[in-house]
């Protein structure tokens, strides 16, 4: 809250979305709402990230939008840079470099090194989110500013985990200009007690870990409709057989024992593992054909792993 309120650039509303928290926050976003004009609190039923920020969305009158997760804070410059870099190229959408951070509050130097200073288009961005060899920063919706207009049409789908992966391609799809540098200005906590963090903790659940991947599965699914719909096809078909169907099940296998769940991998991924093996082995991508040797090797573990009983 203090990063954002300190920010060089003042000429801000900041919208608090009080997702049904159980503890002190709600008090708190009221307090900095009564003493800061600039500070509005929306008080809600719990219903995840999506519905958070649509909320934040349906109110918002600023001609630029940015989000900043709860646990995470941001450099006091930088909503003031990327406004000054949108603004000065006519431009939809600027980008930071990250910090990642832990609970002991120790950095991941290696995040965003492959960044550089640069101007691309939507179709670019399109490219980088989908094709390997380009860093993840493209994905995440919180180290961005964006013209509010891009969501004229655009909200995040309730009670999905992927709310992020699920809309970020219409979004950079849309703009005209996207303004890249690579000065680290948002900082992101990664701990265990995160929604993500808590998906990948040793203790596995069946039924947690479903809805985990059929929301990683709809998103990914979302991304492919979009691009079929621009008349990016051969990307579409990139995209669907690199991260949705081949990234999905490789979690499951990784996860479960294909006999005894091949019935819901077929129905999240649309495809059993053999089939979608012969598909990536045959592609003309050297990359996806790759991928389809180590989803072999997965789904050859996968059935010498024991049985769950949840």
């Amino acid at each position: 809250m203090n990063s954002i309120l300190t920010q060089t650039y003042t000429n801000l509303e900041l919208i608090l979305v009080d997702d049904g928290s159980t503890d002190k926050s709600p008090a708190m976003c009221d307090d900095f709402a009564r003493n800061d004009q600039r500070v509005r609190v929306i008080h809600k039923e719990n219903g995840g990230a999506g519905l958070s920020r649509n909320a934040g969305l349906d109110v918002m009158n600023g001609e630029f939008v940015g989000f900043v997760d709860s646990d995470d804070y941001i450099a006091p410059g930088m909503y003031g840079k990327l406004y000054d870099l949108i603004r000065g190229n006519n431009a939809d959408v600027g980008m930071c470099g990250y910090v990642n951070y832990d609970d002991s509050g120790k950095p991941d130097v290696n995040a965003c090194d492959s960044m550089k200073p640069e101007i691309i288009t939507g179709d670019d961005a399109l490219y980088r989110l989908v094709m390997p060899g380009f860093s993840v920063e493209y994905i995440y919706l919180w180290n961005k500013l964006y013209r509010s207009e891009l969501f004229r049409n655009v909200r995040f789908p309730p009670g999905n985990r992927h709310d992020d992966t699920a809309r970020i391609h219409r979004l950079l799809g849309e703009s005209r200009k996207i303004c890249i540098t690579k000065e680290r200005l948002y900082f992101h906590s990664v701990h265990d007690d995160s929604v993500m963090g808590r998906i990948g903790q040793e203790g596995f659940s069946v039924n947690v870990h479903m809805k985990h991947f059929t929301d990683q599965s709809e998103a990914f699914n979302d991304r492919y409709e979009y691009l079929r719909s621009r008349g990016m096809n051969d990307l579409a078909e990139f995209s669907h057989l690199r991260s949705s169907a081949y990234g999905v099940m490789t979690l499951m296998l990784q996860k479960l024992n294909c006999i005894q769940y091949g019935k819901e991998i077929h129905e999240i991924t649309g495809y059993t593992p053999f089939r979608l093996i012969v598909r990536l082995i045959t592609s003309r991508y050297s990359q996806l054909r790759k991928r389809g040797v180590k989803l072999a090797l997965v789904w050859l573990r996968s059935l010498f792993r024991p049985f769950t009983h949840e």
